[in-house]
């Protein structure tokens, strides 16, 4: 879809809307985000794993807000 967009933008602009290297910076600019965000994902499951011998937490809503919680995601105006 953002390709789409891109295409659309670039020829609105005069231009002929063949605009694959901005797509490309785009794409990795995102993948780069993604892959980020499951690096953090994946450090705080591993870490609630080392801890879960202290302390066993229940249900998944309490995992999820847990996990929330330690990557940083939660937003300040929800707690």
């Amino acid at each position: 879809m953002l390709w789409k967009m891109e295409r659309v933008h670039k020829e609105e602009d005069g231009g002929d809307g063949d605009d694959d290297e901005g797509f490309s910076e785009q794409f990795s600019s995102i993948m780069g985000n993604y892959k980020q965000y499951l690096t953090r994902i994946n450090m705080a499951l591993n870490e609630k794993v080392r801890k879960s011998n202290k302390h066993v937490v229940s249900t998944k809503k309490v995992k999820v807000r847990y996990i929330i919680h330690r990557i940083g995601l939660e937003n300040p105006s929800n707690t």
